[in-house]
């Protein structure tokens, strides 16, 4: 699921000859990194990373993350916001660069099997001594990535 949120200001589309910014939010969306804890520790970090590429003029606003563990579910909640000038005589440029990615709140829990929840989606894992990577069409690509 990928959520879309558009905010422009009527200012800002009064002529469309004129540059404005357009506002976008993907919410509970990406791939999840969960990282078993340091040694002698027993929390828990994780990583989302938003798939994809984001190109042309938009611009990373700010983003966040938090797990909430409920008994043997872990809730991931994300947002990621954009800013992208529009209209105008705006030159963007070309290509593209990875989907951001940001830190979540740590997490304390037992090792075990845990149900772990992002947006629609959820899955069981087994939370232990390996890093495991959740959801997201490209989360096989990006086993490296969060290690």
């Amino acid at each position: 699921m990928f959520l879309v949120l558009l905010a422009c200001s009527d200012e800002e589309r009064a002529d469309a000859d004129e540059p404005y910014i357009e506002r976008t939010e993907a919410v509970d969306v990406g791939t999840v990194c969960l990282l078993p804890p340091p040694e002698g520790r027993s929390f828990t970090y994780a990583r989302m990373r938003l798939g994809g590429c984001i190109d042309g003029c938009k611009q990373l606003a700010a983003a966040s993350c938090e797990l909430d563990v409920v008994g043997q579910e872990i809730f991931v909640h994300s947002s990621f916001r954009f800013e992208e000038q529009r209209g105008g005589n705006v030159v963007c440029p070309t290509g593209c660069e990875p989907g951001p990615s940001v830190s979540c709140t740590p997490i304390e829990h037992r090792p075990g099997k845990y149900t772990v929840h992002l947006g629609d989606a959820s899955t069981t894992v087994t939370l232990g001594n390996d890093p495991v990577v959740l959801f997201g069409s490209d989360a096989a690509a990006l086993e490296g990535w969060c290690e």
